[in-house]
C-alpha cells in the first residue's frame, strides 16, 4: 500500500510538472507573437522597446478624447506603469514620445509628418507610427484613431488602449480574442486582461533586449530563473 502511494505522488509530480512545463512554454509562444511585428514579405522586425534606463514618458493627446472616463483611464495609465515601470504623464507641449490624435487619418498623418496616399488613408479608423535608433530603441511613438469611422464605442475603446500597448513595442497579434492583442476588436477585449499584463511585464523584463531575434528571445525567456512564477502570476 505505501508503495503505491509513493507511486502516485511520484505520477501526480511528474503530470503536474509537465502541466507546468507547457503553459510555459504557451506563454513564451504567445508573447514572442505579440513582441514581434511581422512585414508583408513574411520577415519580422526585430524587437523593439523603449530604453531599460526610461523612467517616465510624456504623452499628449490632440483631439477629443473618447471612449473612456477619466477614472478607468488614470487606472489604465497606472496599470503600465506596475507592467513596465514606466510612468506615463500627459502633456500639452510639444516635447511628447507619444502622441494620441483623434481625427480623420489624414490629419493624424499631416500632424506627425508621415505621407501616405489618401486612398490608402480612406479606408482606416486607426493608423500607427513608431520610430526607433540603430539600436532598436524607441525613440518616439504615436496614433491616430477616427472616431466617425469606428463601429461603435467599443471598437475605439479596443483600438485606444491597444494603440498606448503597440507605442510601447509590442506590435504583434494574437488569436485569443479575448486579448487586447487580437487582430480585430470583439465583445470581450476592450480592456487588457490578466493574460495580456503577463505578456506585457515580460517585455519589460530586464532580460528582454531591444533587437532580439526571436528564436534567440525564446531561449533566453525560457532561461529565466522565474519564468514559472511570471507565466502564472496574478495581476
Amino acid at each position: 500500500m505505501k508503495f503505491r502511494i509513493i507511486t502516485l505522488l511520484f505520477l501526480f509530480s511528474v503530470s503536474s510538472g509537465y502541466a507546468q512545463d507547457k503553459k510555459v512554454l504557451r506563454f513564451a509562444d504567445d508573447y514572442l507573437d505579440v513582441a514581434f511585428w511581422q512585414r508583408i514579405q513574411g520577415n519580422y522586425e526585430p524587437l523593439v522597446k523603449w530604453p531599460k534606463n526610461t523612467q517616465s514618458l510624456k504623452y499628449k493627446i490632440v483631439g477629443e478624447f473618447e471612449y473612456i472616463n477619466t477614472k478607468a483611464w488614470d487606472i489604465f495609465i497606472s496599470d503600465i506603469k506596475m507592467l513596465t515601470d514606466i510612468s506615463l504623464v500627459e502633456t500639452d507641449q510639444e516635447d511628447y514620445n507619444i502622441l494620441i490624435y483623434f481625427g480623420p487619418i489624414d490629419q493624424y498623418l499631416k500632424y506627425i509628418g508621415t505621407p501616405l496616399p489618401l486612398n490608402s488613408t480612406n479606408t482606416y479608423n486607426n493608423w500607427g507610427n513608431r520610430r526607433w535608433d540603430e539600436d532598436h530603441q524607441l525613440i518616439s511613438a504615436s496614433f491616430g484613431l477616427d472616431p466617425s469611422k469606428m463601429r461603435d464605442a467599443k471598437e475605439g475603446l479596443h483600438r485606444l488602449n491597444k494603440g498606448m500597448i503597440r507605442a510601447l513595442g509590442l506590435l504583434g497579434e494574437l488569436d485569443d480574442e479575448y486579448s487586447i492583442f487580437h487582430k480585430y476588436p470583439t465583445k470581450s477585449n476592450t480592456r487588457i486582461s490578466r493574460s495580456d499584463k503577463r505578456l506585457i511585464k515580460l517585455h519589460y523584463h530586464d532580460s528582454v533586449e531591444c533587437g532580439t531575434e526571436s528564436k534567440e528571445l525564446r531561449q533566453t525567456i525560457l532561461g529565466i530563473p522565474n519564468i514559472e512564477e511570471l507565466a502564472k502570476e496574478k495581476l
